[in-house]
């Protein structure tokens, strides 16, 4: 009897140690996985582990996320590793500024020499069309009589001219009055070469150095091109005053220093040929100038072989994805001026060209009365790039936010 309870007693004792190994194996290593994170455990216990590791992470807008990591582990000699979250965002581009919707690609085509009644109703049937499917202008003048100058004002918003405060026999700024805090650079309808030695040569003549688009673009980290028809291949585009059809005077940032200044900016202007390669390889800059020849922009030409020249070389860039519905593209197709210079007031009705705004985030059929100058395009354009720094006199315009 006494026998049978020793081995009674030793089998309690037996049970009892297993038991108190399998808590300690158990809720015990548990408990010290969460005092002792990832740490290891008393090889004593004869047990297995492992550390599983969690992590949490989080990013908004511009800002990187920030996690956290748990570990855990059971068993004996279990070790556990927490990972770092990481979170990362985007800012999205801003969707309008002043009214403007954000554009990431603008075109803007210069025609030359004719007054709002010549080409409206009927004088340039394919461009009207876009006017009337799209919006159009019923109120915009141009800024000075000489071509030059014009494309001046559409690029930094000044004539950088004389005008008549400085002389009154010699304002060619006029009928405008160059913007306060820009500056003369000798400019007239030939370019910006007066009283300089080789003046007929953009290269060595003035260069603007008053702020202008392509500045703007380049701090902003936008791209741009020039393409202008008959410019030639290969070479310097700053060295050529004229070459067959092509007149640097209808080039306007050939005439700015910072083409000059930086590297690689001369690269921006290329032969109009460049544009059918840029498309089909869906490499369209942000910002496109699109420069007809003399004999295509009805400075030579007709007005109908104008109009035949956009619906040919221009209508593809409407194809391109930014001007399809759910697109952001925005175009301008508008004149220097009325050709007042060689035709007094353009028929009472001074300066007044016709310009169309195109775009799938154009209001359909907008017709504008507002009173707008090329400044007002510049700073539009500007504002579909988020752009808020506005060079010369579209400083104090307004956009044109009547189209949107």
């Amino acid at each position: 009897m006494n026998r049978i309870h020793k081995s009674c007693s030793g089998i309690f004792t037996v049970i009892t140690a297993i038991i108190v190994i399998a808590l300690l194996a158990g809720c015990g290593a548990e408990q010290l996985g969460s005092n002792f994170s990832g740490s290891t455990l008393p090889t004593s216990l004869g047990g297995t582990g492992s550390g599983t590791g969690t992590s949490t992470g989080s990013g908004t807008g511009n800002s990187t996320g920030s996690g956290t990591g748990t570990t855990s582990g059971s068993g004996g000699g279990g070790t556990g590793g927490g990972t770092t979250g990481g979170g990362t965002g985007s800012t999205p581009a801003p969707t309008s500024t002043n009214g403007i919707p954000h554009s990431s690609h603008v075109v803007l085509v210069i025609e030359e020499n004719h007054m709002f009644t010549e080409i409206y109703p009927n004088g340039m049937p394919w461009l009207v069309a876009q006017g009337n499917k799209y919006g159009y202008t019923l109120n915009y003048h141009a800024n000075s009589s000489v071509s030059m100058l014009d494309y001046l004002w559409l690029s930094s918003g000044s004539c950088h001219a004389k005008d008549k405060n400085d002389d009154p026999n010699s304002a060619d700024c006029g009928p405008a009055l160059r913007p306060a805090g820009t500056q003369d650079f000798g400019c007239n309808g030939d370019g910006c070469s007066v009283g300089v030695a080789g003046a007929r040569n953009p290269a060595t003549g003035n260069h603007i150095t008053d702020d202008n688009i392509f500045r703007r673009l380049n701090a902003a980290g936008l791209t741009w091109k020039v393409y202008a028809e008959s410019l030639p291949a290969g070479v310097d585009p700053t060295t050529v005053y004229e070459s067959g059809a092509y007149v640097a005077r209808h080039n306007p940032a050939v005439y700015y220093s910072d083409i000059y200044t930086i590297p690689n900016m001369k690269k921006n202007i290329v032969p109009f040929t460049q544009l059918a390669i840029d498309l089909a390889n869906n490499q369209l800059p942000n910002y496109s100038i699109i420069i007809p020849n003399v004999d295509n922009d009805a400075h030579d030409g007709s007005i109908g072989q104008a109009d035949a020249w956009l619906s040919k070389n221009v209508a593809p860039v409407l194809n391109h994805s930014s001007f399809q519905n759910g697109g952001d593209g925005l175009m301008f197709i508008t004149f220097d001026e009325c050709d007042a210079a060689a035709g007094g007031d353009c028929n009472g009705d001074p300066e007044r060209i016709y310009t169309a705004v195109i775009g799938p985030k154009v209001k359909p059929g907008t017709k504008s009365n507002t009173f707008y100058q090329h400044q007002s395009t510049l700073r539009t354009i500007l504002d579909a790039f988020g752009i808020e720094i506005y060079p010369g006199a579209a400083a104090t315009t307004s956009e044109m936010k009547d189209f949107f």
